[in-house]
């Protein structure tokens, strides 16, 4: 099975560099590698020519904005039977691209995985890193899951897809995802979209990446309330495109969230849950503002995903 891994990066270029290390120590032969570069400074490009003296990466800098839309470009002209996703400031173990060819080709029916977000040793009082644990050991998950709701499905930082589930659901929702007003959510989105196009998606521990994103304490509240404008305007989407189930999704995610706020206040701890279910509800009235195509349950307009308006390189080594 082909592969083609693709990182994304705005404006962290010792982050890529760290990154890319470990990408080209992973990539089994003839895998391309493609780097999009949202960075306003030539820093993150300086990086990837140093690093193409001796590899082969197909490097395109653009001037669009937001994690889910240098996704979408990464994909483009990629002919390989799996995507692999990595962010910009994680490392990938030596074995992750290998791991992740070796799970598809045992799951036949998923389309979409989420792999094992770790964090390195990190002062808990001074920060957060996000993470994900998707267990120990494999897990093929069916549309059934969406009886509860889509909350927590895995992280986009360790994602990898099947190229003709990508094509079948058009790629990811440009409106949801960091960069956007809608700042979380795009990847739970690809996989609600995605069961109910009949792929399975998955949780595999087995591909790994240390996840470096330390995020200061003070910085953390804005983080998730951003997650759950991100999940509002998911649930918004949908329900808007007729899915009555995404009505449950969003009263379900409001009464857990005004559940715990209450049964903190009354134990005396800080409630940390209206703050969120107030996110929640605004990312759901943000959603009515933003125009959707029911027919695919995108967010309109979607933008055209061919042009590199800054440039496009092919560096090899040269």
């Amino acid at each position: 099975m082909s592969q083609a891994i693709i990182v994304c990066t705005r404006d962290r270029p010792d982050d890529l560099r760290r990154c890319l290390a470990s990408v080209l120590a992973t990539r089994l032969p003839g895998t391309p590698v493609v780097v999009v570069d949202q960075s306003r400074a030539d820093d993150t490009e300086e990086i990837v020519r140093a690093l193409s003296i001796h590899e082969n990466i197909d490097y395109r800098r653009t001037n669009r904005t937001g994690a889910a839309t240098a996704r979408n470009d990464g994909a483009v002209g990629v002919d390989e039977d799996l995507l692999l996703f990595v962010d910009d400031d994680c490392e990938v173990d030596p074995d992750w691209a290998a791991a992740w060819a070796a799970f598809f080709e045992c799951n036949p029916s998923v389309g979409l995985g989420f792999g094992r977000v770790d964090a390195p040793p990190f002062d808990a009082a001074a920060g957060i890193i996000p993470t994900f644990e998707p267990g120990p050991a494999d897990r093929v998950l069916g549309p059934e899951i969406l009886r509860r709701g889509p909350i927590d499905l895995g992280m986009s930082a360790n994602m990898a897809v099947r190229r003709t589930a990508w094509d079948a659901a058009s790629g990811l929702d440009e409106h949801l995802g960091a960069g956007t007003a809608f700042p979380a959510a795009e990847e739970t989105d690809l996989a609600v979209r995605l069961l109910d196009l009949h792929f399975d998606i998955a949780h595999a521990p087995g591909p790994r990446v240390l996840h470096h994103g330390f995020r200061r304490a003070e910085a953390a509240p804005k983080l998730f309330r951003g997650y759950w404008v991100g999940a509002g305007a998911m649930y918004g989407k949908h329900i808007r495109s007729g899915d009555r189930r995404a009505i449950g999704w969003a009263v379900r995610g409001l009464w857990t969230l005004s559940t715990e706020t209450v049964r903190k206040a009354l134990t005396g701890v800080r409630p940390t849950g209206f703050n969120a279910a107030r996110s929640l509800v605004k990312g759901l009235v943000m959603s009515t503002r933003q125009p959707v195509d029911r027919t695919v349950r995108m967010y309109l307009p979607r933008r055209e995903l061919t042009s590199y308006p800054v440039s496009s390189a092919q560096y090899s080594g040269e």
